[in-house]
Formats: structure tokens, C-alpha cells, sequence
């Protein structure tokens, strides 16, 4: 329920300034029927039409099912809003939960069974910043490629540093 606001001594404020709706809230004034709404149309024609795929690719009782769910959710759409939107809040919770669970299932072993040994054996044999150990070795400094080649002025390198 919104609270209109009104200064004092004035007109109530236009409605650009009224407090925005949040969740559980109502806009005062007529509300559009729920079958008005363009979202509650697709809600119902997209159900229908997964059906009737379903009808036609030989999956007659699953089809049945999504028919009764998508008719079920259409009379409580049209009939009770109000319960409507609990039921649409409780699914969608549900959505979210059910989405997490599946992610942490496929993701985790992809990681490891797939992922993990890919990368150990693109490294195979090979040890590209040569770390292994060599007691016997005086200095494991490397000289680069450039070292060769006679060095800039240090104030000419920063100038032009790439």
C-alpha cells in the first residue's frame, strides 16, 4: 500500500513523485485485469505450445500434464492473482535453488574429471619456468634474448619503454 505524499499546505504531489511500488505494495488507483497484462498471454500460450510439441512427437501423456499444469496455472492466474503471484514467488525460489544444485553438480565434476586432467597433461614432461631442483648448479639465472644487443640510454628506455 502506498503512501501518498502531499506538502504542506499543497496539492498531493503529481505522480512522478509518489514512492516507487516495492514487492507486497499496490498502486492506488484501477488496477488492469490480470488478462490485460501482455506477460499473463505469453505465460499461458508458451506452456501450450511446449504441449502441443510434446502431443506431436508421440509424448501424449506428458503432453497431458504440461495441458492440466498450464490450465491449472491459467485459472489460478485469472481467478486469484493474489495467490497467483505466491505460487509464481514459490516457484521461482524453487527455480533458483534447483538452478544452484545443477550448477554445483555438472561444474564440480567437469572441473576435475575433465579440466584438471586436461591441463596435467598438456604439462607432461615439461617444465617450461625450469624448476627443478639442481644441488649441483652454481646459479639458475637465465640470460635473455637481448642481452647481446648493446642496452639504450636508461632515460631513452623509459622515454620509448615498448
Amino acid at each position: 500500500m502506498a503512501i501518498g505524499l502531499q506538502r504542506q499546505g499543497t496539492e498531493p504531489l503529481s505522480h512522478r513523485d509518489q514512492p516507487v511500488p516495492w514487492l507486497g505494495q499496490r498502486l492506488e488507483g484501477p488496477a488492469k485485469p490480470p488478462w490485460a497484462v501482455g506477460s499473463a498471454w505469453l505465460q499461458v500460450l508458451l506452456p501450450l505450445g511446449i504441449a502441443a510439441g510434446l502431443a506431436l512427437g508421440g509424448w501424449t501423456k506428458v503432453s497431458l500434464g504440461a495441458a492440466l499444469l498450464t490450465g491449472i496455472g491459467l485459472t489460478l492466474r485469472f481467478a486469484k492473482p493474489d495467490r497467483y503471484a505466491q505460487v509464481a514467488a514459490a516457484l521461482q525460489a524453487l527455480g533458483r535453488l534447483s538452478g544452484r544444485a545443477m550448477a554445483y553438480a555438472t561444474l564440480i565434476p567437469l572441473y576435475f574429471l575433465v579440466i584438471t586432467p586436461l591441463g596435467l597433461w598438456r604439462r607432461q614432461g615439461r617444465d617450461p619456468l625450469h624448476r627443478v631442483w639442481q644441488k649441483a648448479a652454481p646459479s639458475y639465472w637465465q640470460p635473455h634474448a637481448s642481452q647481446g644487443v648493446s642496452a639504450p640510454e636508461p632515460v631513452e628506455q623509459h622515454r620509448h619503454p615498448y
